[in-house]
């Protein structure tokens, strides 16, 4: 397991305490999902791996409303172990987006991405950079949501890795504290000589709100 998780608990403090009383923020939504399937496709240009391989993991994400801006602070951390190469995919993320408000929201999002490969003792690479997205997401009531996120994402290992990123789901609210969801992400990255470097992750999980009006 990748050092860095111990960030996510930590980024959530300033989070947590702006849902002290005295603040009307919206509540702050926590997932704790497992990933049946990460399957990682990639070439010897990135550091000696070569793979066409899945397997799962777990992961965890934090989604902090700031006030009624329409602002919203965004932390995650995943790792999976591939089944016959043994290669570990650890992702961090952190940023931030804001959406429009109503039942159909539009919006923007932007973050800063880590994504290791670990072979343990076969070649590693970590690739940090950035991702930009469109996001929309639908409210059908009584209980489920629908949202999809579409982007560009840029690392950098001795090279630009670069391409388009994409994530479909949905949310069934089951009620004021409690959630499950589903949702598919696929990361497609090529280099400048045409490398391919591709990742998806198929990921279930539940959600936990805190914060006021929850309650």
């Amino acid at each position: 397991m990748n050092k860095k998780l111990w960030l996510l608990p930590l980024l959530s403090l300033p989070c947590a305490a702006m849902a002290a009383p005295g603040y009307q923020v919206p509540p702050i939504g926590v997932d704790l999902y497992y990933i049946p399937q990460t399957k990682l496709e990639a070439t010897d240009a990135f550091s000696g791996l070569t793979a066409d391989d899945d397997g799962d993991g777990f992961g965890a994400r934090i989604t902090a409303p700031l006030a009624n801006t329409g602002l919203r602070f965004n932390a995650e951390y995943q790792s999976s172990k591939l089944s016959d190469s043994d290669i570990d995919v650890d992702q961090l993320r952190i940023g931030g987006s804001w959406m429009t408000p109503g039942p159909v929201r539009f919006g923007a999002v932007g973050e800063y991405i880590d994504l290791t490969l670990d072979a343990n003792g076969n070649g590693k690479s970590e690739l940090t950079g950035f991702g930009v997205h469109g996001r929309v997401e639908v409210d059908l009531p009584p209980m489920l949501s629908l949202y999809g996120q579409v982007g560009y994402v840029n690392l950098d290992d001795n090279g630009t890795v670069d391409g388009v990123e994409f994530t479909v789901g949905g949310l069934l609210q089951l009620n004021r504290q409690f959630g499950v969801f589903a949702d598919y992400r696929e990361s497609d990255l090529e280099d400048e000589n045409s490398n391919k470097l591709n990742i998806s992750d198929a990921r279930v999980g539940v959600r936990l709100l805190f914060g006021p009006g929850v309650y």
